[in-house]
C-alpha cells in the first residue's frame, strides 16, 4: 500500500520544521500582510495592509516557553555558505549522500560526509559565493550508487532560512519514513518524537502514526476539537460518523514525553482516497475551462483544488517577483487579492470584471502543505521565469503576425510523407560564424532570420533559417520550446569566467518542464512581459508554414523539473505523480519523479494541452518523451482530439522509458494504440544499423555499416534489422514473429540528440574521416529511402560533431558527472560528448564553416531528400502496400553480408525488372580488419541486366540522368539509385 507524505509543524517559539512537499513559501511575506483572509468571502477584493494574519498558536494554551532557543540571523538572504547538518536513527552516512544544485546556475553533484559529530549529525558546507543571484537550492538524499529510494527534491527557499552575519546558514535535516527530507532551524527539535504521517484512510477516519506512543491524540477539523484518545501505541485511527469534507482542514495533534508543552501537530492528507471511486465520481472536473476564460468584459478562473481548503486569486500588474530581484517588494506591487468560491468537483472559480487582457496572476492556495503562492498549472501564459501566470485574449491582433489564422500546409496522406528534421531552438545562431543580427541570436526570432550567410574565400554558404529551406525538408521537430526551468532573466550568452564564477543562465535542452502551456521564455527578445514570446513564436510558426515546413512539438508530459516547486504537487499534493509501495517517488523517468497519466485529471490535462498548442499555435506533430510512461489510454485520446482538430497532425515518441523498455508492442499490441497511427522511433532498426549508442568498447557500438563482411555474416541479425527497417518494419526482415510492419507506425532514424552525433558515432569507431564521412550518408540514405517516417539530426548534413574540452568550467563539470557518456579518442586525445544537454552552447551549435568544408555532404542531403519526397515508391502506406512493391533482390549474384539491393514497383508492373521499377543499392564496410583506417579499395558487384538511369550515386562516378547497362562496381560506403528504363 502507497504511503503518503504528510506535512509536520512545531507548534513553539523561534523553530519550525519543513517538509519536502514544498510548504517552503510562507502563508504572507513580511512587507505586505492582508487582514484575517480566512474571514473574508465577499465579491470585493482583499484588502492590502499592515494588519498580520493570526499565527499558529504556540501550544494549547498559546503560552510561550520562553527557555527555547533563538535562531539568529536575517531571512530571505542569499548566504555564502549552507550548513546542511543530517541526521539518520540507523547512521548510514555511507549509503546515503546528500545531492545538491541550485536550478538554472548550478548542475548537481554529490559531496562525500564528514565524521559525525557528538549527536549522531553529519554535515556538509554547500558553497554558493559563486551564485550571489541564487533564491534557493534543491536537496535530494539519496544512495551514493544509484538513484533507488531516493528522496523527493527538497527545496530550500531562503526566505524561510535565516542568514547569519557571518554569511552561512545553517539547516538541520533527517529522513522520515518515506526518506523524505524535514528541515528544522535548531538542532535539538531534529531528533524529537513526532507524528510521521497523518491522512484519511477512508471519508469516514483518519489515522495517523508517529516515531513514539505520545501522552495523547487529538482530532481537529478546522482548529475545533472533535475527538480525543489516550495514547497507547504510535498509531491512532479516529471514525467519523459523518462524512470528512476534502476542503475541511483535519488535524491531529499530540505531546510528547521528550519535549511537555510542546504540541506537534500534521494534517492529514487525502492521498489514500485519490483511486476511490467515491473521489473520481465526485471530485472529478471534465470541463475544457480550467486555468482562465476571457472575455473583454470579464476574465473567470478556475482552479482544480479538491484537497484545498482555501484559494486566493491574486492579480499583477508585471511579471517581475523577488525570485529575481532578490527584493520583496516585488511580490506586493500591484497586488489585487479576491477570495475563490468552491463550485464542486474539486474546482475553485472566481469571475473579475472588466479586461484583463495582459494581466499576471497566481493562486494563494491553502492545504495539507500549508499555504503557500503558486503559478496556475493551467497557465497558458507567464511572465519571467514562469513563476507568474497571464491573461491572454487570443484573438489580440499585436499577438500575432498577419496572416496567421490562415496558415495552411501542402496535403499528406500520413507521417510517411514527411521528412523530419531534428532542431533546437538556440543551436542554429550560436555560433560566431552565423552573422545575424545579435539580438536574435539564440531567440525564436533569430531561427526565421533570413539572408544569412557565411564566407570563406570565394565561397559563400546560406546559414540559419535559409540552410534549412535549401535543404528542403517539410518537418522540423523542435527540442522541448515549452516554458523550463531556468533563469530567463539574464542574457543567455554570458558564460563563466576564467575562475568559474557563474551568475548567468547556462544552455538547456529544455526536458526539466515548469509550465506545460507556456512558451519557453528565454527565447523571447523580453522574457519579463510574457505576450512577446507569443507574438514572437507565432512569427516563427508563419515563417516556417510560409516554406511548407511543418512543426512537430517535442513534449515531455512524463515528469516534471522539480516535485516540490511544481504547480502540480503545490495544489494537490501527491495527486499528480507515481509513488511505489514503499511510498517512495518512481524514476522510471531518470529524473527523480514519474507523472500520473492514469489518474483522469492529469489524462484530460494532456488531452487539453496538446489541443491547446495545435488551436493556438498550428502545431502539427507530437514526439512524446518516453513515450510508454503515458498510458495507452492517454495517447489513444491525444489522437482522437488531434485528428478532430486537423486529420494530419502527427503523433509519435520513444516507446522506452528510464527504467524499463516496451518497444514495438507499445504502439502495436496495446488496445488502445494499435489501431491508431500512433508511431515509434525504431531503435531496433537503429541500433543494428549503425550500433548501439555508446562508444565504450564492448563491441555493441558496431552496427551493419561498421562490421566487415564475415562479421556481418556471423551476426547475421544486423542486416537481417537493417532490412526490416528498410522495409518499414520494426523488427526482421525474414522470419519477423511479431507483426511489427506497420510503415504508419514506425519512425526511421539513425541519430537524434541525445548520445553521440551519428558522425562522431561512425568517426570513432570506422577510424577514417573519409570513410565515417562517406558512411554517414549511407547511414541517412537508408533511413531516407525506408518506408515509414524517415527522421535525422539537425547538423548531420553538415557532419555536425559535438568534441568538447573537459578543460574549460562546463566540461570539467560534464566530465565529472558523465565520464561514462564521453569518448576520449585514443589516437587524436579529443573529448566526445555522449549526452551534451548541459554543455555550453559553443559545443551544441551549429558550426556554419562545416557547411563550407562539407558541402559535398550536404548536397547529397538535398538530392536524397528531394528523391523521397518526389517518389511515392519511398513513401507506402500500408504493411500491404510494402508486401506488394518492395523487396530485395535474393538472387542477385554473391552480393556479400555488407550490401544491400532492394528494389520498389509502385506505380509500375509488380515485376522486379518493370519499366519505372527503382533500385536503391547500399554498401557498409568491405574490407576486413587488416585495413581499418585505410580507404579500401574493395568494390561490391551489383548486377540487374539492361539499362537503368541514375537518380543518385554518392561516390560521384555517375551523374543524374546517366545510363548504365548491366551492372556497376560500388565500393564501401556507397549509394546507388537506379530507375529502370
Amino acid at each position: 500500500m502507497k504511503k503518503p507524505r504528510s506535512i509536520m509543524m512545531l507548534l513553539l517559539a523561534g523553530a519550525f520544521a519543513l517538509s519536502s512537499c514544498g510548504s517552503s513559501d510562507k502563508s504572507e511575506d513580511d512587507s505586505s500582510i492582508i487582514d484575517e483572509v480566512s474571514s473574508i468571502t465577499t465579491e470585493e477584493p482583499l484588502s492590502e495592509d499592515s494588519q498580520e494574519l493570526p499565527s499558529e498558536p504556540l501550544s494549547e494554551d498559546s503560552s510561550e516557553d520562553s527557555d527555547q532557543p533563538k535562531v539568529e540571523g536575517e531571512f530571505g538572504v542569499t548566504p555564502d555558505v549552507i550548513n546542511v547538518s543530517y541526521y539518520r536513527d540507523d547512521g548510514d552516512y555511507s549509503t546515503w549522500r546528500l545531492w545538491w544544485w541550485i536550478e538554472g546556475f548550478k548542475d548537481g553533484e554529490m559531496p562525500e560526509w564528514g565524521t559525525p559529530d557528538a549527536d549522531g549529525f553529519v554535515t556538509q558546507k554547500l558553497d554558493l559565493t559563486n551564485y550571489p543571484s541564487a533564491r534557493e537550492v534543491g536537496l535530494i538524499i539519496r544512495r551514493h550508487d544509484s538513484w533507488s529510494g531516493q528522496s523527493p527534491d527538497f527545496v530550500m527557499s531562503f526566505d524561510d532560512y535565516p542568514t547569519k552575519d557571518n554569511g552561512e546558514m545553517d539547516v538541520f535535516i533527517i529522513s522520515n519514513d518515506q526518506n523524505e527530507i524535514e528541515s528544522f532551524l535548531i538542532k535539538e527539535d531534529a531528533k524529537k518524537d513526532r507524528i510521521k504521517t497523518a491522512q484519511l484512510k477512508t471519508f469516514n477516519s483518519i489515522g495517523a502514526e508517529a516515531t513514539a506512543t505520545p501522552l495523547w491524540w487529538r482530532l481537529y477539523i478546522n482548529d475545533e476539537l472533535v475527538d480525543e484518545k489516550p495514547a497507547s501505541s504510535p498509531n491512532v485511527t479516529f471514525e467519523r460518523s459523518t462524512k470528512l469534507q476534502l476542503t475541511d482542514v483535519h488535524e491531529v495533534r499530540a505531546e510528547f514525553s521528550d519535549a511537555p508543552g510542546q504540541i506537534r501537530v500534521r494534517k492529514a492528507n487525502a492521498t489514500p482516497l485519490y483511486d476511490s471511486e467515491e473521489f473520481i465520481n465526485n471530485h472529478t472536473y471534465n470541463g475544457d475551462d480550467l486555468g482562465f476564460t476571457y472575455t473583454n468584459g470579464a476574465t473567470t478562473f478556475k482552479l482544480w483544488a479538491p484537497t484545498a481548503s482555501e484559494v486566493i486569486l491574486n492579480t499583477y500588474r508585471n511579471s517581475v517577483t523577488s525570485k529575481e530581484t532578490g527584493n520583496k517588494l516585488n511580490d506586493t506591487l500591484g497586488r489585487t487579492r479576491y477570495m475563490m468560491n468552491y463550485a464542486g468537483q474539486g474546482v475553485y472559480e472566481r469571475t473579475i470584471e472588466g479586461d484583463l487582457d495582459g494581466v499576471y496572476y497566481d493562486y494563494t492556495v491553502t492545504n495539507v502543505n500549508g499555504t503557500t503562492t503558486v503559478g496556475d498549472p493551467y497557465a497558458q501564459s507567464a511572465g519571467v521565469n514562469g513563476h507568474r501566470s497571464q491573461v491572454i485574449n487570443w484573438d489580440n491582433p499585436a499577438y500575432k503576425p498577419a496572416g496567421f489564422d490562415e496558415i495552411s500546409y501542402p496535403a499528406i496522406a500520413s507521417s510517411a510523407d514527411l521528412v523530419v528534421y531534428e532542431m533546437h531552438v538556440q543551436d542554429l545562431t550560436m555560433d560566431d560564424t552565423w552573422t545575424g543580427s545579435e539580438e536574435n541570436r539564440g531567440k525564436y526570432l533569430g531561427v526565421i532570420e533570413e539572408g544569412t550567410t557565411y564566407t570563406e574565400g570565394a565561397m559563400t554558404v546560406a546559414t540559419g533559417f535559409d540552410h534549412i529551406k535549401e535543404m528542403g525538408v517539410n518537418a522540423v521537430q523542435i527540442m522541448p520550446f515549452y516554458d523550463h526551468t531556468n533563469q530567463e532573466y539574464f542574457n543567455a550568452r554570458d558564460y563563466p569566467d576564467a575562475d568559474g564564477k557563474y551568475y548567468q543562465p547556462e544552455y538547456n535542452w529544455g526536458y526539466n518542464p515548469n509550465n506545460f502551456n507556456v512558451l519557453e521564455g528565454g527565447y523571447s527578445s523580453d522574457p519579463v512581459n510574457g505576450e512577446v514570446r507569443i507574438q514572437e513564436f507565432r512569427q516563427l510558426v508563419k515563417k516556417f508554414a510560409d516554406n511548407n515546413i511543418r512543426i512537430v512539438m517535442d513534449v515531455v508530459y512524463n515528469h516534471v523539473s522539480s516535485f516540490a516547486n511544481s504547480p502540480f504537487q503545490k495544489i494537490v499534493p501527491d495527486y499528480y505523480f507515481r509513488f511505489n509501495e514503499e511510498g517512495f517517488l518512481m524514476n522510471d523517468s531518470g529524473v527523480g519523479n514519474d507523472t500520473a497519466s492514469e489518474r483522469i485529471m492529469f489524462e484530460n490535462y494532456i488531452v487539453d494541452s496538446v489541443k491547446f498548442w495545435a488551436k493556438k499555435y498550428h502545431i502539427k506533430g507530437f514526439r512524446f518523451d518516453l513515450m510508454s510512461l503515458i498510458t495507452p489510454k492517454t495517447l489513444n485520446r491525444v489522437d482522437a482530439a488531434l485528428k478532430a482538430i486537423d486529420p494530419t497532425i502527427v503523433v509519435w515518441g520513444e516507446p522506452w522509458s528510464g527504467g524499463g523498455y516496451a518497444g514495438p508492442e507499445f504502439v502495436y499490441n496495446r488496445p488502445e494504440t494499435k489501431n491508431t497511427a500512433i508511431a515509434a522511433f525504431n531503435d531496433v532498426g537503429r541500433n543494428a544499423l549503425k550500433g548501439d549508442n555508446n562508444l565504450n568498447g564492448d563491441g555493441s557500438q558496431y552496427g551493419w555499416l561498421q562490421k566487415e563482411p564475415a562479421h556481418n555474416a556471423e551476426s547475421y541479425w544486423l542486416l537481417n534489422r537493417v532490412k526490416g527497417m528498410l522495409a518499414g518494419y520494426m523488427e526482421d526482415y525474414y522470419d519477423g514473429q511479431n507483426g511489427y510492419r506497420d510503415p504508419l507506425k514506425t519512425i526511421n532514424y539513425a541519430g537524434c540528440h541525445d548520445n553521440f552525433t551519428l558522425y562522431d558515432q561512425l568517426y570513432n569507431t570506422i577510424g577514417e574521416h573519409e570513410l565515417a564521412k562517406n558512411a554517414s550518408v549511407v547511414a541517412n540514405a537508408l533511413v531516407l529511402f525506408s518506408q515509414g517516417a524517415p527522421f535525422f539530426q539537425g547538423g548531420d548534413e553538415i557532419l555536425r560533431s559535438k568534441p568538447f574540452d573537459p578543460n574549460t568550467y562546463f566540461g570539467k563539470r560534464f566530465y565529472s558527472s558523465h565520464a561514462h557518456e564521453t569518448f576520449i579518442n585514443p589516437q587524436t586525445g579529443v573529448y566526445y560528448s555522449g549526452n551534451s544537454y548541459n554543455l555550453e552552447a559553443s559545443v551544441n551549435s551549429y558550426k556554419w564553416d562545416d557547411k563550407i568544408k562539407y558541402y559535398d555532404v550536404f548536397e547529397q542531403y538535398k538530392a536524397l531528400i528531394q528523391l523521397r519526397l518526389n517518389n511515392e515508391a519511398f513513401r507506402l502506406q500500408t504493411a500491404g502496400e510494402v508486401s506488394t512493391h518492395f523487396g530485395f533482390w535474393e538472387d542477385t549474384a554473391d552480393l556479400s553480408f555488407s550490401a544491400i539491393a532492394a528494389y520498389n514497383t509502385k506505380q509500375v508492373t509488380n515485376e522486379i525488372t518493370g519499366s519505372g521499377a527503382i533500385y536503391t543499392f547500399y554498401t557498409g564496410r568491405l574490407y576486413g580488419d587488416s585495413t581499418i583506417g585505410t580507404s579500401a579499395a574493395t568494390t561490391e558487384k551489383i548486377s540487374w541486366g539492361g539499362d537503368v538511369k541514375v537518380l543518385f550515386d554518392s561516390t560521384g562516378t555517375y551523374t543524374p540522368g546517366d545510363i548504365i547497362t548491366d551492372s556497376a562496381e560500388i565500393p564501401s560506403y556507397a549509394v546507388l539509385v537506379v530507375q529502370r528504363q
